[in-house]
């Protein structure tokens, strides 16, 4: 199963932090390394009188802190118990800066990945720490200190209560600001994010307490998060970038990091080919 075409929809509706024009759909280079393809554990067969769909739950981990949660539902046929029981992928949404954490935001996501995933997938939507609608990734983008990592393993130990998910295929999709948490949230527990896919997300930091796979893919044209590294304003503050491809050669030994640069494209819109690429990239691996 691939995410794509629907779920590309997600992508450039639900990024956030723009810079600049969109730009034209260029051809993505090729990836600098690859990693072979997970083999996804198919759900039973719920039956042909099953009625299946998804509920979407807003929850709270110990502090309070909310997120929101697709949780899947079968009615109508006496095997739905084993499809239900069955653990599924958990795939962790981190939006751009200032994107809206709503009911309807939250839906649209947990819909359009509903349909492409088959049902095969937990789908988590992240939401931030006191409403400010952006992350602590520490280069960027919060005002007040905050552990965003331990919101997300508080995240992963509290979805459990919802539905079955396998921690060994708890992946992560970061797209700006919240690539930038996504990345960061790899580096310092790599035994609980086995993948993570960004779009125009540089980060600094130790990276190397664990193997960890991570797609990076970014625009060369990018005005607010620059390919090469340099300082910018984002929110009225300067944040200092290292260059997108600062990770490599700096990862743990069994780590692989896939970067690939996207000629012409600027923060946002992510490009159709791209988005597709970075996507099918990290269905394949989770």
């Amino acid at each position: 199963m691939r995410l794509l075409a629907g779920f590309l929809l997600v992508v450039l509706t639900l990024s956030g932090c723009r810079g600049g024009d969109p730009a034209a759909e260029p051809t993505p280079t090729p990836s600098r390394s690859k990693t072979p393809a997970a083999t996804p554990t198919a759900l039973p067969d719920p039956g042909p009188d099953a009625r299946l769909g998804w509920s979407l739950e807003q929850r709270r981990v110990g502090d309070g802190r909310a997120y929101w949660v697709g949780v899947p539902t079968c009615v109508g046929s006496a095997t739905c118990a084993d499809w239900l029981d069955h653990p599924r992928r958990l795939i962790v949404w981190l939006h751009g800066a200032r994107q809206v954490e709503s009911r309807a935001n939250a839906s649209y996501l947990v819909s359009t990945m509903w349909k492409v995933t088959q049902g095969n997938a937990v789908i988590v939507f992240g939401m931030s720490a006191g409403d400010t609608r952006v992350w602590d990734a520490d280069i960027c983008c919060t005002v007040e200190e905050v552990d965003e990592v331990g919101y997300l393993q508080d995240v992963i130990a509290d979805v459990g209560d919802a539905a079955p998910i396998d921690p060994e295929r708890v992946g992560l999709v970061g797209m700006s600001n919240g690539g930038m948490l996504a990345t960061k949230a790899a580096c310092e527990r790599p035994d609980l994010f086995k993948v993570v896919a960004v779009w125009a997300a540089s980060w600094r930091g130790r990276c190397d307490r664990g193997p960890v796979t991570i797609g990076h893919w970014h625009g060369t044209a990018d005005p607010v998060v620059p390919i090469g590294g340099g300082s910018t304003t984002i929110l009225g503050r300067t944040v200092t970038f290292p260059p997108a491809d600062w990770l490599e050669g700096r990862l743990a030994k069994g780590s692989t990091f896939t970067y690939v640069p996207v000629e012409g494209a600027v923060h946002w819109p992510a490009p159709v080919a791209a988005s597709l690429e970075l996507l099918t990239w990290f269905d394949e691996r989770l």
